[in-house]
């Protein structure tokens, strides 16, 4: 073989990544675990789509549920002036859901105005002027949603309802009755022109029920998951990347915590708690964690001896710096599948929970309503059958969600 040959094998094996500076650097795992046809791939899957729009779908009704039930008219007037009853009478929880809502809106418009070519913005400049306005907007909608004077206003609206006086202008939501109106009449009343779901032993509409228990499950179920991922990414993180005695503590700590069952776990712990939905939610993402835990210190036991880390370290960088800036980014796929699944069964726990009573009573809660259907069984089914729906689409979103994300994010299907 010539000595011209030679030298066109070797640059051949270098490029196909057997050894050699050229091919012996691995790629970018940034371009592996995303790229910008991540959302394409997941868009191409109908089932999970479908899950999405429904999560878009329970996530607006939440946030729209004063102006979607409720016996407060959005627009009334009498001749003396316009008014707006159902802002008059938000609640706090009102306040941070629709602020929620807003902020939503208002940052998915600027990212779509800056990713526009004629913004003659660069990728890393958009995302940090969204990350700006995301954190700015959390801290708008806390501080207000705190200082917003949570008070209760009894103004009457019932005769303008039911049409025993008239206005200028009254209009009621589509669902004009409030989920807890307690009217003891019309009570166990099946589903009907006047109440689509029906009512409860109480009179109560079972569809404003349903659409303001919304707020309970979707909060459940990102706040519990948010408080895993914060454990288990924090613990998974350090275990993975120092190893040694942290590695084994690690690990002996997630071998103690999956011993308890997390439902009876639950059940134990509320026993000497007060009843507060917030110790539901703290609770299940305390003893959650150790699956995200495991999945981040696997990542970064992978990642922690690639080529751009040890480039890092070369450069100088703190491990913090290597650990949030090089490693987690590459290591958050699994790690984000994961959490949707842990979300539903985040609100099936809650769910069981409320089902067998135990939790705030005035809690408008899916599963609160299902354990209200068994002193019931044989004469009110619409008890079961709509609340149980919710809770079994909900969390079939959730999965398929997650399922099209572990497609999406999987770099063996890029193209």
């Amino acid at each position: 073989m010539s000595e011209a040959e030679k030298r066109r094998s070797e640059g051949t094996n270098r490029a196909d990544g057997a050894a050699g500076p050229r091919g012996g650097v691995d790629p970018d795992p940034v371009a592996i675990g995303g790229g910008p046809s991540t959302w394409n791939r997941f868009r191409s899957q109908k089932p999970p789509m479908a899950g999405l729009i429904l999560l878009v779908l329970l996530f607006v009704t939440a946030a729209l549920a004063p102006f979607l039930a409720g016996n407060r008219p959005i627009l009334f007037a009498d001749g003396e002036g316009l008014e707006l009853p159902v802002f008059e009478a938000f609640t706090q929880e009102d306040f941070f859901w629709f602020g929620s809502l807003t902020g939503a809106i208002l940052l998915f418009t600027v990212s779509k105005l800056l990713s526009r070519k004629g913004a003659g913005l660069s990728k890393e400049s958009r995302r940090k002027i969204l990350a700006a306005l995301f954190g700015l907007l959390t801290t708008a909608v806390v501080v207000i949603g705190f200082m917003w004077p949570d008070r209760l206003i009894r103004d009457d609206y019932t005769p303008y309802r039911d049409g025993v006086r008239e206005a200028a202008l009254c209009v009621f939501p589509p669902v004009s009755f409030a989920p807890s109106e307690v009217p003891l009449t019309n009570t166990l009343d099946a589903p009907s022109l006047t109440h689509i779901f029906g009512t409860d032993r109480q009179g109560d509409d079972i569809f404003s029920r349903m659409i303001h228990g919304t707020r309970i499950s979707l909060l459940v179920a990102f706040t519990a998951i948010l408080v895993c991922l914060a454990i288990g990414i924090a613990l998974g993180a350090a275990a993975g990347y120092f190893g040694g005695w942290v590695d084994v503590l690690v690990l002996r700590l997630i071998e103690v915590m999956t011993c308890f069952p997390a439902f009876f776990a639950v059940l134990a712990v509320l026993a000497f708690l007060p009843p507060r939905i917030v110790w539901v939610m703290l609770i299940i993402g305390l003893l959650r964690w150790p699956g995200v835990a495991r999945l981040t210190r696997g990542e970064f036991l992978r990642l922690r001896d690639r080529e751009f880390v040890t480039a890092a370290r070369a450069m100088g960088f703190t491990d913090r710096r290597i650990m949030a800036r090089h490693i987690l980014p590459n290591a958050l796929a699994p790690v984000i599948v994961s959490a949707t699944f842990g979300m539903a069964g985040a609100i099936l726990i809650e769910s069981g929970l409320s089902f067998l009573g135990i939790g705030p009573a005035n809690c408008q809660s899916w599963g609160r309503l299902l354990s209200e259907f068994r002193p019931y069984f044989d004469m009110a089914w619409w008890l079961s059958v709509f609340p149980g729906a919710g809770i079994f689409f909900t969390v079939v979103a959730l999965n398929l969600v997650g399922e099209g994300l572990r497609d999406a994010l999987d770099p063996r299907l890029k193209k």
